[in-house]
């Protein structure tokens, strides 16, 4: 009796474990479609990435998503140049998640982003290449037949990631290389605080004066959500530079 137990349960857990190996391919397609679908039609800028992987296996129960690769480029005057890239966004959530029918909010617990690089760009007639939503009366048209994103995140990192601002309106140039960033939060609530830890090599300059020269930032903050007013605020702040 005790043997036939054993040799069920062995071929349940075979079978739970060909499962969380094999559905992953049918769903990879399925997500990464619907994740470009949903940016591009709500955005005046192009996203792309090679390659979508899910792992069932890895993060049990959770569920892994991981994007390589991502590319998100200008649109209008900025046509072509390069707004954000990632080598890899790494998202963890619910196996449910996954299942989840279009016209349902889909939660993300963590999120990560390695190897990214963002630049931000105002050139002399100030017009910017991070202004790229799209008119509200449009987004709301594309609401009607796109999926609604629930942001729920507990946690997110950014490692080995590089900000760039350059405004040549005024003249001024700010690098932050080397970045290392974490935060813990619920940011589903209307009303939340975060708590980030933050590493940084930073560079200043303006009018071609150098500031700061890959200077060493260290910042600890605790910052209030008000999702309600979309307000921000900082609870605590402890820098160090070295």
């Amino acid at each position: 009796m005790k043997k036939r137990i054993l040799k069920i349960t062995g071929l349940l857990l075979l079978v739970v474990l060909g499962v969380l190996i094999v559905v992953p391919f049918f769903l990879e397609a399925k997500i990464g479609d619907l994740i470009k679908n949903n940016v591009n039609k709500n955005i005046n800028a192009t996203l792309d990435f090679s390659d979508v992987n899910l792992s069932l296996l890895s993060s049990f129960p959770m569920a892994e998503l991981r994007i390589q690769e991502l590319v998100l480029l200008s649109n209008g005057s900025f046509e072509g140049d390069t707004l954000f890239k990632s080598r890899s966004i790494a998202l963890e959530m619910g196996l449910k998640e996954l299942f989840k029918n279009t016209d349902e909010s889909i939660i993300i617990n963590s999120l990560t982003l390695d190897g990214a690089v963002l630049k931000l760009k105002t050139d002399k007639q100030q017009n910017a290449n991070y202004k790229i939503a799209k008119e509200e009366e449009l987004i709301a048209k594309n609401e009607a037949d796109s999926s609604s994103f629930a942001l729920g995140l507990e946690s997110f990192q950014l490692t080995d990631t590089e900000i760039i601002y350059e405004d040549l309106s005024s003249g001024i140039l700010f690098e932050l290389k080397d970045l290392e960033h974490s935060g813990k939060g619920d940011l589903s609530l209307e009303i939340s605080e975060l708590v980030t830890h933050t590493s940084a090599l930073v560079l200043f300059e303006r009018d071609s004066t150098r500031y700061l020269n890959n200077t060493l930032v260290k910042l600890d903050a605790i910052i209030g959500i008000d999702l309600k007013t979309n307000t921000y605020s900082f609870l605590k702040n402890e820098g160090l530079i070295n």
